[in-house]
């Protein structure tokens, strides 16, 4: 038999996952495009994305992994409906079984798992084409060292955000409002960063507010931070507040039910 006839796919629940594993595969394999940035996976950080529970999609050969992918789930809030939905995080392929097509074998078989057995919503941003319907295409991933005072108001008429009462995530708050961010670890132009990436916020007043007085405490302990825009938040006005546009994203939905139109203002984003 050929080696495609000996793929074997298995999906692994948050509670039996072997994170010591999925991290060495992770910082073995793993490579971004975004314009040369490494990223250094965390062990902390893959307990939190599934600390809500989710699936690890698993490919193997002969019991050598050569492809993974992972989705957790989580709890988002809008007006009085808190729902859950997963949200795809990393997906990488063993470095030497690239050009395979492996990458897109265990989304669709994770996905197909995920919605047969949950019948939950997969969202999740991604830089780079998978064949799901993408439900909004080529935003910006935004990124400064130092943000500006906004020149103008802009106000959150969809406040749809993430529900996380652990400690993994980092939460600012101020009278209006909250915002959760965390670190990311990366090697950027041949330097260390930290960079902080704004997960999620609510807030009744100016979110360019929101974003600039967390810049100037908390956010003073990342080298930059980053801010994905949205159909709300919109790149010119991210550029008012000092931001420049790093890299171009897609969000993918892959749903078994129709989702309701605030989900078009999403705004859980992890890199």
């Amino acid at each position: 038999m050929g080696e495609v006839d000996s793929l074997h796919f298995k999906p692994i629940e948050s509670s039996n996952i072997p994170f010591e594993d999925l991290l060495f595969f992770l910082n073995t394999n793993y490579t971004s495009k975004s314009d040369a940035v490494q990223v250094s996976n965390d062990l902390n950080y893959l307990r939190w994305f599934f600390s809500k529970g989710g699936v690890l999609g698993l490919l193997t050969i002969k019991e050598e992994w050569v492809a993974i992918f992972c989705v957790g789930i989580f709890r988002m809030r809008y007006g009085s409906s808190q729902p859950s939905v997963f949200n795809s995080g990393p997906l990488c392929v063993s470095k030497r079984q690239l050009f395979k097509d492996y990458a897109q074998k265990v989304v669709e078989k994770t996905s197909a798992y995920i919605k047969n057995k949950y019948k939950i919503p997969i969202l999740g941003a991604g830089v780079t084409g998978v064949k799901k319907e993408a439900l909004l295409k080529k935003f910006g991933m935004y990124i400064t060292k130092d943000v500006r005072k906004p020149s103008t108001n802009c106000f959150s008429s969809n406040n749809l955000f993430l529900c996380d009462e652990g400690t993994f995530l980092k939460k600012f708050k101020n009278k209006e409002g909250f915002l959760l961010h965390c670190a990311l670890n990366v090697k950027y132009q041949n330097k260390n960063e930290k960079w902080g990436i704004a997960v999620s916020y609510y807030t009744t007043g100016c979110w360019k507010k929101m974003i600039y007085e967390f810049s100037q405490k908390d956010g003073k302990s990342y080298d930059k931070v980053i801010v994905f825009e949205n159909l709300e938040r919109k790149g010119e006005e991210l550029e008012d507040l000092g931001f420049e546009k790093f890299t171009s994203y897609n969000l993918y939905v892959d749903s078994p039910t129709s989702l309701p139109k605030y989900f078009l203002y999403y705004n859980l984003f992890l890199f």
